[in-house]
């Protein structure tokens, strides 16, 4: 296996570190070596931004290196090439970062500028962003990586400046299918059954209500997450949270996710509603509307009731 020996700002292509290191010409910006314990990273400004990839580049102070992940169409995953980008330090393998500077003469060809070997900063490892490219509205990873020799990132970067990640909680509509394995509060940390109840509730409600329905992702960069609502109807512009009880700790529990939400979301006249499968107690009802809250809940029919 051959030592890395490529310089600081050195030049080079992807077909020319394919036959030294390993990977692919044409397997995106992200490629794993399969013959050398390295991942190559390829950013280019002028390939990327058709698909929403304007965040790439140092970051002001030059501490960290701001890198869109993998997925061109779509919402972005933390699997696949994004996955292994994420955990490159447990699969013990060097993230080689390069710029496309140009292109070969009379060739169209990218030249590879070496901008060092980074790693993923483990405090604050990814954000989600809001993309516009080709097939509309999406999410895309963006990766924090930094520097393993310490040094600063932007003294060899000659791309445009990245979208700095805002200080401030930003909230924004996404389809109501979104893929919710990314979210904070959503996915995996909840019982599967009452998932499964939720999302039934959630599919039989909307097909009685009709129209269109969305939800809301809020970004809170102090903490490095991004909050994934429940359905938001933008007609009457109506906030729900499902829950697969009515009872004490689910009211309480959705009665707190629908007033840290509501917080974030600029809608005039926001309302909020608590979805649950069956009329909650009166003591419940009396704690939901003290803090200007409704619930729609179902009935015997298909129906719902709401109560404002």
């Amino acid at each position: 296996m051959q030592d890395w020996d490529i310089p600081i700002d050195g030049l080079t292509t992807r077909e020319e570190l394919v036959a030294r290191f390993g990977g692919s010409v044409f397997s995106g910006g992200i490629v794993p070596s399969n013959t050398s314990p390295n991942i190559f990273i390829f950013t280019d400004p002028s390939a990327g931004s058709p698909f929403g990839y304007l965040f790439d580049g140092p970051s002001e102070d030059g501490q960290a290196f701001y890198y869109t992940g993998a997925g061109a169409t779509g919402d972005q995953r933390l699997d696949g090439a994004n996955g292994s980008v994420l955990s490159h330090l447990a699969s013990g393998r060097s993230l080689r970062l390069f710029e496309a500077v140009g292109n070969v003469p009379g060739k169209q060809t990218r030249i590879q500028k070496y901008l060092g070997e980074y790693s993923v900063d483990l405090s604050a490892p990814y954000r989600l962003e809001g993309a516009i490219g080709k097939g509309g509205t999406r999410l895309v990873v963006v990766f924090r990586l930094v520097p393993v020799d310490g040094r600063l990132t932007n003294s060899g970067y000659v791309g445009p400046k990245p979208i700095e990640p805002s200080t401030s909680p930003s909230a924004r509509r996404v389809p109501p299918e979104i893929d919710s394995t990314l979210f904070f509060e959503t996915g995996a940390g909840q019982a599967g059954l009452a998932v499964r109840s939720e999302s039934a509730l959630v599919r039989r409600f909307m097909t009685w209500r009709g129209g269109i329905m969305d939800r809301w992702a809020i970004r809170v960069p102090s903490e490095n997450i991004v909050l994934l609502t429940d359905i938001y109807d933008p007609a009457d512009r109506v906030l729900y949270e499902a829950k697969s009880s009515a009872s004490r700790a689910h009211v309480r529990q959705a009665l707190g996710q629908l007033l840290d939400y509501r917080r974030h979301i600029e809608v005039p006249d926001l309302r909020t509603r608590l979805l649950v499968p069956e009329r909650p107690g009166p003591d419940l009802i009396d704690m939901v509307r003290r803090n200007e809250v409704g619930i729609a809940y179902a009935t015997d029919g298909p129906e719902f009731a709401i109560e404002d």
